[in-house]
């Protein structure tokens, strides 16, 4: 019988290939929310942790997301917008991402509002 070792591959990072997790990786902090998720989504990893051993229903870890307490990585937070709010611009800087954690919903964050116009006749 015999056993093969195996070497510990480092972590590629699915946002820019270099040897590093996701949470590490400063492009992929620089992105847009939306580019971020969809980075986390089509490499399939955890929502909440950012790990590719499995998905955020079966994630163990006990992070939440620092701005909502929601179970999503603080990296993936999606601001849902009130009328008439303005969009804060996020600074990701400040936060221990590893230990940061809902993605957002698949709907747009923007509102688009359609009116339907009738013409009618005007006598002056």
């Amino acid at each position: 019988l015999t056993l093969a070792a195996t070497e510990a591959k480092p972590d590629k990072c699915p946002c820019c290939n270099q040897n590093h997790k996701l949470y590490h990786c400063e492009r992929f902090k620089e992105l847009p929310q939306g580019d971020r998720f969809n980075i986390v989504r089509n490499a399939r990893l955890c929502f909440n942790c950012l790990s590719p051993y499995h998905m955020a229903p079966a994630c163990q870890s006990k992070s939440v997301c620092q701005r909502c307490r929601n179970r999503h990585n603080t990296l993936l937070h999606y601001q849902k917008l009130s009328q008439g709010d303005v969009p804060k611009q996020e600074n990701n800087e400040d936060e221990d991402s590893q230990t940061l954690s809902t993605p957002p919903d698949n709907r747009h964050s923007s509102v688009h509002s359609c009116l339907a116009a009738k013409p009618t006749d005007m006598h002056v």
